[in-house]
C-alpha cells in the first residue's frame, strides 16, 4: 500500500516538472523569436533611415560602405538592401542586387508588407 502511494507520488511529481520545463521551453523560445524580430526590425529602420539621409546629402555613392559596416556586426548574417516602386521612379532602377532575387522577396514587396517567414529571420523587410 505504502509502495504504491510513493510511485503514484514520483509519477505526479514526474508530470509536473515535465509539464513545467515545456512551458519554460516554449516561453524561452517565444521570447527568443521575439527579441530576433525587434533587433532585425531596429537594423531594417536604421538603414532605411540612414539610406534616406544619403539621399537628401547627397551622398548615396557611400551606402556600400554603410552596408558593409552593418555587414559586419556579429549577430547580421546578410544584408541586402531592395528598391521599391517609388525609389526607381526617382532613381532608376539600380543594380542588379537590389531587385528582389526570389519569390519570398517578390511576394513580400506585392504584399507591401514583411512575410512571416522565419527562413532568414527577417532580412528581408521592405523599407519603403
Amino acid at each position: 500500500m505504502e509502495r504504491r502511494l510513493t510511485i503514484r507520488v514520483w509519477l505526479l511529481l514526474s508530470l509536473i516538472f515535465l509539464l513545467v520545463i515545456s512551458i519554460l521551453a516554449l516561453s524561452y523560445r517565444m521570447f527568443a523569436l521575439r527579441e530576433s524580430k525587434s533587433k532585425a526590425l531596429a537594423i531594417a529602420e536604421l538603414v532605411r533611415d540612414t539610406l534616406t539621409s544619403y539621399m537628401v546629402m547627397g551622398v548615396m555613392d557611400k551606402r556600400n560602405e554603410f552596408l558593409d559596416r552593418i555587414r559586419e556586426i556579429p549577430t547580421v548574417e546578410s544584408i541586402r538592401v531592395i528598391r521599391g516602386e517609388s525609389v526607381i521612379k526617382q532613381f532608376g532602377p539600380g543594380s542588379l542586387l537590389e531587385t528582389p532575387q526570389d519569390d519570398l522577396e517578390k511576394k513580400s514587396w506585392q504584399r507591401e508588407k514583411s512575410l512571416n517567414s522565419w527562413r532568414k529571420v527577417l532580412e528581408r523587410l521592405p523599407t519603403r
